[in-house]
């Protein structure tokens, strides 16, 4: 479990890195970074992403999927694929990827907002097995993006050798993390949600941009997704569903009704 969270904490809500350098879409460019041989991938969907070509090498798969292989110790096992998937929902394509995985209980799920955003919302999976030589651990991260999903999948074989699984987990890391667009659409799956919900006890503010306050019964900066609203200080974590103009919020065993 330490290594499902290490990943899914690697893999997740860091910051984009500075600027991608110029290039053609499709295609690769190449900059100095300290003492990386960085390059930039350009997407024709619109997206950029880095990696370091001194230990990772990128191959389009086809014309919305490319995948990004770690090259250095151990080598041709821990990569991170990118596709875009268009007219679909991330529901069901994170069903369709991890449903051969095994064990659906075993599977971690997780929300947050989604790579190379601070207000576009994202669904992580993560599941470690093993075949019978080392630890297998594999991460789907998807989100609608401009008509359809963009989604990852990175699939790492831990060694045994803490250092070295560390320095692969970081630069499969780097690579989802500095990812940027060149368009981001609003995500429409969640347009209904935003909005002032109010009621006897307390009122909730939910922002298109995934943030918003709950004051209940004090006021606090709250984080939201699907299905739960999470202060950003991490102090609570509140299920909850909108039906029509009403928020059912969860709190102790109860559910109380807010109205929009």
């Amino acid at each position: 479990m330490e290594r499902i969270l290490r990943v899914i904490a690697l893999i997740s809500f860091c910051m984009i890195l500075g600027g991608c350098s110029a290039g053609q879409p499709g295609g690769d460019s190449t900059a100095e970074n300290d003492s990386h041989e960085e390059m930039t991938y350009m997407s024709p969907d619109g997206y950029q992403i880095r990696y370091n070509a001194s230990n990772t090498e990128s191959k389009e798969i086809d014309g919305h999927t490319v995948r990004f292989i770690y090259t250095g110790e151990p080598s041709g096992e821990n990569m991170i694929t990118v596709t875009y998937i268009p007219d679909r929902f991330p529901d069901e394509v994170l069903y369709e990827v991890t449903e051969p995985w095994g064990d659906q209980e075993a599977i971690a799920r997780s929300e947050g907002f989604f790579p190379g955003t601070n207000d576009k919302w994202g669904c992580w999976r993560t599941f470690s097995t093993t075949d019978g030589k080392s630890e297998i651990v594999r991460t789907a991260i998807a989100g609608e993006y401009n008509g359809g999903v963009l989604m990852f999948e990175s699939e790492e074989h831990m060694s045994g050798d803490e250092e070295k699984d560390m320095a692969i987990s970081d630069e499969l890391a780097y690579i989802v993390d500095s990812i940027t667009y060149d368009k981001f659409e609003p995500q429409t799956m969640y347009s209904y949600h935003p909005g002032t919900y109010s009621s006897k006890s307390g009122k909730i503010i939910l922002k298109d941009d995934h943030t918003g306050t709950l004051s209940f019964p004090d006021d606090a900066e709250i984080t939201w997704g699907s299905y739960e609203i999470t202060a950003t200080d991490g102090s609570f974590t509140h299920e909850y569903s909108i039906e029509g103009d009403s928020l059912y919020l969860e709190n102790d065993g109860e559910w109380v009704e807010f109205t929009k």
